[in-house]
């Protein structure tokens, strides 16, 4: 269980174009406010993340680069696990 105040960058995906990328992730909150995002190269934000779930996320790039889930909490105690599979 962790806990949080601020962002922080949890976990990173190195994409191709040609690839696509397969997260699934599982959360839960215990107390505090908790957003889980997924960003793009261009820091962009191309998903939020359901809390107290599990989600499966396929993503398709379309720009070659890293692909960030991050998470951004106030007093957050939290659980996240993720996996992961590039094809």
């Amino acid at each position: 269980v962790g806990k949080l105040s601020g962002v922080s960058k949890i976990h990173v995906s190195d994409m191709n174009a040609d690839e696509s990328l397969e997260l699934i992730i599982t959360s839960s909150l215990e107390s505090g406010n908790l957003e889980i995002v997924i960003i793009d190269p261009n820091n962009n934000i191309i998903e939020t993340i359901v809390i107290n779930e599990t989600v499966t996320i396929t993503i398709n790039p379309t720009i070659e680069g890293e692909y960030f889930v991050v998470v951004g909490g106030e007093s957050a105690e939290y659980n996240i696990t993720i996996d992961r599979e590039i094809n």
